[in-house]
């Protein structure tokens, strides 16, 4: 791969140089180079798994460099979203470096970028925290796109303007000019897109009086948006070619009324219906693409997406008429994969600080793992996050029981009690072959860098919602019809399952049945003995915010958003107990700096504050839930 990078670089290099191509006429060519899902991995070292960062920026801006002495200023440089979160390294940032310069922003300075485009990410955060970043970029003249992200009622907009109900809170679209001299100028029009389910992913809070899709435009279709862009650049003559730059996912859908519509995921529907595009760039779905496909004008054009591996590189050889007008091209497109080129060192070291401090943030001991935690190695080690949801072990349970904890911080201030109940699947890092890559030992030292390894998503928050028995009933019998037996006997994820929506539940004393029918496989669910389908009153459950954005069945099944949580940790707790990574830090840290097997605690110590524990009957159920699987016949 590299040979044949260098081969490419060489002939690109012969045509820029050369005045006449073979057909004897002069080239005019630019080129335009997307990342897409970059997820905060600026330093060669990654700080949580000590290892080297394949997918770095360091790599793109090698990328880069190589490119432009190619292409030298006729480069168009977009990053199309997902930049900010991801790592230990900008979860320091976000937290503790709130008002410098995030390294993610600094790496699109360095390297050059042009535009910048909202991905859903970004909005984890607060507007202070996202806008003054973007305030940082745009002050280096890098353009902030997102068309289909607007103000909900008259206010101000990301450059403090007065703005009318429905108007573009950045702006929609960017032109850039490449002038190859002798009046033969091209306009490049560059349409920036956010993902139209975000609002379903983060906490109102986040993103005060704007959502994700234009009022003419309800059901956030992206062709929608493409077109009214599209048309209007083209109806004003700005631009020759445009380029769509969208944070959406590949998908199938071909529109609303079909099963397969993914409000997230909707970029193919979109490009078949789209006009006057010349190339669409997409993400989200990390995984690197290149094909190509007819447009509504029946004209083939590339979509492509670098999946947060590869720099997309698609050239354009322009053909002008007598007039020095733009009247055709050619484009051709590839995906220069980040892991055949070296790092920058120049970007490198003037990023190493943020290495060197997020990790002696990360490294500080807040606790340790008490004794007993040796004899229960075996159920974590080699294991996968599918096992973990297979059978009952102690890390998973210590995240639930971070959970739940989490979710009483509002009680002591405003008498709001917390959940009884935790819902979450296994997210414990794991390495390239999906083997979680930590095992709990005794006395070992816990500190951010251990919690981020037990649960591995910096993002995440916690939300509190009331389930109707029947709601969370139903909840785990899809639970369980996400799961079967294999040929030796053994429970297993089924292959069109993702580990990410099959959970665990704690507070519940359940078992699954996998020789029953599907719909019927719960055969035990009891809380403090009595049946959950007798229950009358809501249950309140503790989980993650992903899982009440929709997504695997979830929505389907029990008709419940974020817009039903009593409370979330985003919009309701301090900042540092704001992701459930610090929730489970802080959790250590309130039950003493230690933590000891279960048995060893008291049945009814859900909640830690300054060494209190709520009075027994404001929670009702053990803090030693059982649950099982069977996969044989009459087993019991």
């Amino acid at each position: 791969m590299i040979r044949k990078t260098l081969a490419l670089i060489c002939i690109l290099s012969l045509q820029c140089l050369s005045a006449f191509a073979d057909t004897g006429k002069e080239k005019y060519q630019f080129e335009v180079l997307s990342t897409t899902d970059m997820h905060g991995r600026c330093t060669v070292k990654n700080v949580s798994s000590g290892k080297k960062e394949v997918n770095s920026m360091e790599r793109v801006a090698t990328v880069v460099k190589q490119e432009r002495k190619i292409f030298g200023d006729k480069v168009l440089l977009i990053d199309n979203g997902d930049l900010l979160q991801g790592t230990m390294i900008t979860q320091y940032a976000i937290n503790i470096a709130k008002y410098e310069t995030h390294p993610m922003v600094t790496a699109l300075e360095r390297i050059g970028y042009d535009v910048w485009v909202m991905g859903n990410h970004e909005f984890n955060y607060k507007p202070m925290i996202r806008d003054l970043q973007a305030e940082f970029a745009d002050g280096s003249d890098i353009e902030i796109l997102g068309g289909n992200i607007v103000l909900k009622s008259d206010g101000k907009n990301f450059y403090k303007q007065n703005a009318k109900k429905g108007d573009p809170f950045y702006k929609p679209y960017m032109i850039k000019t490449f002038d190859f001299g002798d009046g033969k100028i091209v306009k490049v029009a560059v349409i920036g897109l956010g993902n139209a389910n975000c609002a379903n992913w983060d906490s109102k809070d986040n993103f005060p009086n704007l959502q994700f899709m234009s009022l003419d435009n309800p059901n956030g279709l992206l062709e929608v948006e493409i077109n009214k862009y599209a048309k209007k650049i083209k109806d004003n003559h700005e631009a020759d070619i445009i380029v769509v730059s969208a944070h959406s996912g590949k998908s199938t859908d071909t529109g609303l009324k079909t099963d397969k519509f993914l409000l997230e995921s909707q970029v193919i529907g979109a490009a078949k219906k789209s006009h006057n595009i010349d190339l669409l760039i997409y993400g989200h779905d990390h995984q690197q693409n290149i094909e190509k496909l007819k447009n509504a004008d029946g004209k083939e054009i590339y979509l492509v997406n670098g999946g947060g591996t590869a720099v997309t590189k698609n050239v354009f050889t322009v053909d002008f008429d007598n007039n020095n007008k733009v009247k055709g091209y050619t484009v051709t497109a590839e995906a220069l994969e980040l892991q055949n080129y070296k790092d920058d060192k120049e970007l490198a070291k003037e990023l190493q600080h943020w290495y060197d401090n997020t990790y002696d943030w990360a490294s500080e001991t807040i606790g340790t793992f008490g004794k007993g935690w040796n004899k229960y190695a075996y159920q974590t080690k080699n294991k996968t996050n599918s096992d973990l949801v297979l059978e009952q072990t102690e890390i998973i349970d210590l995240i639930h029981k971070a959970q739940i904890w989490g979710s009483w911080q509002l009680y002591d201030t405003k008498k709001i009690k917390g959940a009884t109940v935790s819902v979450t699947s296994s997210s414990m890092a794991d390495d390239k072959n999906r083997k979680v890559v930590y095992t709990p030992k005794d006395n070992d030292k816990i500190s951010i860098l251990t919690v981020s390894l037990l649960y591995k998503f910096g993002n995440n928050s916690l939300c509190v919602v009331d389930m109707h028995p029947h709601q969370l009933y139903n909840w785990m019998n899809r639970v369980a019809n996400k799961l079967e037996i294999d040929k030796n006997g053994k429970a297993r994820i089924k292959e069109s399952e993702s580990v990410h929506g099959t959970d665990t539940f704690y507070g519940i004393d359940y078992a699954f049945d996998l020789t029953k029918p599907e719909g019927k496989r719960v055969v035990y669910a009891k809380i403090n003995g009595q049946n959950l389908t007798e229950m009358k009153k809501p249950v309140r459950v503790v989980m993650n915010n992903f899982r009440l954005a929709g997504a695997h069945s979830f929505f389907e099944t029990t008709g419940l958003t974020e817009n039903d949580c009593v409370f979330t940790s985003v919009k309701d707790l301090p900042q540092n107990l704001s992701s459930l990574q610090d929730i489970i830090a802080k959790y250590i840290w309130q039950k003493g700096k230690k933590v000891d097997k279960p048995e060893k605690n008291n049945k009814y110590n859900w909640y830690w504050e300054k060494g209190k524990i709520l009075p027994d009957d404001t929670v009702t159920h053990s803090y030693n839930s059982k649950w099982c699987i069977y996969t044989k016949e009459n087993q019991k």
